[in-house]
């Protein structure tokens, strides 16, 4: 049996510090929760993986390609491999978020393309 609990720290994303952790790594998976603060948000990005966001608190915006569209506690949302997509803390609202990655992968590039900025 493996426990493990959660402890915060820092880690710099597009130059601004966001809380995030990773839970738990193996060949197959890998588990992470981190915390967005008002008008904060990671992404736009490509992942060679699947991602899963599980919205534990606040209602983050996710974009997934074309579409967007704002979270509530307790959702679940899909982005598949290869998809631009990012995830973001609505002005006023702190949001907590428990992703998962899968199969475990890398994140390829960061998109940084203005139409998927102005959707």
């Amino acid at each position: 049996m493996k426990i493990v609990h959660r402890n915060p720290w820092l880690r710099s994303i597009s130059g601004k510090e966001v809380d995030l952790q990773y839970l738990y790594e193996n060949k197959s998976l890998q588990i992470l929760q981190f915390d967005l603060q008002p008008g904060e948000s990671m992404g736009p990005k490509i992942l060679s993986c699947d991602m899963l966001y599980y919205v534990v608190e606040g209602n983050p915006t996710i974009r997934l390609a074309e579409d967007k569209m704002i979270g509530t506690k307790g959702m679940l949302v899909e982005c598949p491999a290869h998809l631009v997509h990012s995830i973001s803390s609505n002005v006023g609202d702190t949001i907590q978020v428990l992703g998962i990655k899968v199969p475990k992968g890398e994140e390829k590039e960061h998109f940084r393309n203005r139409f998927f900025y102005e959707m």
